[in-house]
């Protein structure tokens, strides 16, 4: 959905970034001491051009300028340090209340989503939220994350994580007014006046069961008492004891647009509940065209209204970036691995008891709606889970053979991110061929290994208690920083990746670009040519 722009989109794109930011001192010792650890990595570095603007726009802005870090002792230190003085958000919220956000919304108005399904899943959730409540006037309240349910470390009950440890919250303050839960309590006490929806609840006893879990994590009260024991109703149309919307009948899906955010889910009730954002906003392609337009009324009134909704989210995006000490982490390992010089990530999302058992079977969750496997899955999920472990490989030399002709880019390190239960038959794979393709292979047994060297599991106690969360962070920003990515086809993981990769803070070069995604490696570039040679899946 969301794809990398032509160069000159991204050059308009910077200047509303830049100008927007603005800064406040902060009295609290302890407060200054974070923020201004912090905002030494807080500006991304684009393209040469971008700093002829950031000059010319010197006046608009007093963030601070910096760039990719290129010391590996100052990264390891950095993030000891950042992991020493690591904060819960309810803790940042209470004593941050200086930071002056660009948008500053409705002190009596909230809105207080409720995400599901894995961590990227919650964090899409999250700007989708967000983008609402700027539209409706709403202050957001921060949510409690929660923990992949395949995570190891929550022994298959639902088990939570704060939200600094999901994104930098003090930098998610610089855009949108935020406050506690139990701020939230003492304004509205437990009830909800309304609750918007993003889902159908119809006969989806998962929505009534994922609700009741937010009624007793937030101490609310606002599921209608049918549904609550000892009475055992499935889901139906109407599950909350209050008004909610869209209207029954409604589309969940609509256009990101003010006037459409409106219709959705205007409201004059000052307590909403917003249960499981995901995916609904549909983006309008041709609204960047005028870019340039909207950025100057952008920097001239800060009306959202007059923001294009792809803009608007992509500035929601670059303020719900990884915590400063997973950037720090993926640094060190960027510079003690890679060298700082040019690498490839690929994200393989599809394994037999997630994907494969939710979306290329008869009993999966998408066919359980519309009752059967589409043709479209039943093709994608042939030649996915028929080819074998020496496709991968295959397929990044034929993309570099073949897109990528310089020969000095041929030999580049590959870090894959995936499910653990498929790492050794990723691995294989590669080890295979390691010699015959040039390829040098990373995953997260090696970043575990780097994580052991370097003692991070002991420097935090939370990294810990976390490792399987700030793991999968990492490799995030690893595939963030990389120079090229191969991504997969409909993953949360990948799109976050991929609406975040403009965001980079390494040096931009040549190789600066998103690859195909990884259904069309094995598709297409897993017959490639090598000199005489030619190899075939």
């Amino acid at each position: 959905m969301h794809k990398i722009h032509r160069s000159f989109c991204g050059l308009c794109l910077t200047l509303c970034f830049v100008c927007y930011v603005l800064h406040r001192n902060i009295s609290d010792p302890e407060l200054s001491d974070y923020l201004n650890g912090k905002d030494k990595n807080s500006i991304i570095e684009h393209e040469n051009e971008i700093n002829l603007l950031r000059n010319k726009l010197s006046h608009v802005t007093n963030q601070e300028q910096s760039s990719f870090p290129n010391s590996y002792q100052n990264n390891i230190t950095n993030q000891l340090s950042r992991c020493r003085k690591w904060k819960p958000s309810d803790w940042l919220l209470k004593n941050a209340k200086h930071l002056a956000p660009h948008f500053k919304t409705s002190p009596t108005r909230f809105l207080l989503p409720w995400l599901y399904n894995g961590p990227n899943n919650q964090l899409l959730g999250l700007r989708q939220a967000i983008f609402v409540a700027l539209h409706l006037n709403r202050t957001l309240v921060m949510p409690t994350f929660q923990k992949h349910f395949n995570d190891g470390s929550t022994d298959g009950e639902l088990s939570y994580i704060d939200a600094n440890h999901r994104l930098d919250v003090p930098t998610l303050q610089r855009l949108i007014s935020v406050i506690t839960v139990e701020e939230y309590r003492k304004r509205c006490g437990p009830k909800v006046d309304i609750v918007f929806f993003g889902t159908t609840t119809h006969n989806m006893q998962w929505t009534v069961d994922s609700l009741k879990n937010a009624e007793k994590l937030y101490n609310l009260d606002f599921i209608a008492e049918k549904y609550k024991p000892p009475n055992t109703m499935v889901g139906g149309d109407s599950i909350v004891k209050t008004s909610f919307l869209p209207a029954k009948g409604s589309s969940f899906v609509f256009e990101a647009s003010h006037d459409m955010v409106l219709s959705q889910f205007e409201s004059s009730l000052s307590c909403a509940l917003y249960a499981f954002p995901f995916r609904e906003l549909r983006f309008v392609k041709s609204e960047i065209e005028n870019t340039q337009i909207n950025a100057k009324k952008f920097l001239e009134n800060g009306k959202v209204e007059s923001v294009p909704g792809s803009l608007l989210y992509d500035i929601i995006t670059e303020h719900t970036q990884c915590p400063h000490y997973i950037q720090e982490i993926a640094d060190a390992y960027i510079e003690k691995r890679f060298k700082n010089k040019e690498y490839i990530a690929l994200h393989w999302r599809y394994d037999k008891d997630d994907f494969y058992k939710f979306m290329c079977t008869e009993g999966g969750n998408k066919q359980k709606a519309n009752g059967k496997v589409s043709r479209f899955f039943k093709t994608f999920c042939r030649e996915i889970f028929n080819m074998t472990s020496s496709t991968l490989p295959r397929g990044i030399r034929g993309f570099l053979t073949k897109v990528v002709k310089k020969s000095k880019h041929l030999d580049l390190p590959v870090y894959v991110a995936a499910p653990s239960s498929l790492t050794e038959w990723i691995s294989t794979g590669f080890k295979q061929h390691a010699v015959e393709f040039g390829l040098l292979y990373y995953d997260a047994q090696d970043l575990r290994d780097f994580f052991r060297e370097e003692d991070f599991m002991n420097r935090c106690s939370f990294v810990k208690r976390n490792a399987n969360d700030v793991i999968s962070l990492v490799e995030t920003e690893i595939s963030i920083e990389s120079s090229i990515f191969f991504g997969s086809r409909l993953s949360s993981w990948t799109d976050n990746v991929k609406a975040s990769k403009k965001f980079k803070r390494r040096p931009s070069s040549q190789l600066n670009q998103i690859g195909c995604n990884v259904d069309v490696l094995v598709t297409k570039y897993a017959a490639v040519v090598i000199g005489s040679l030619r190899f075939y899946l």
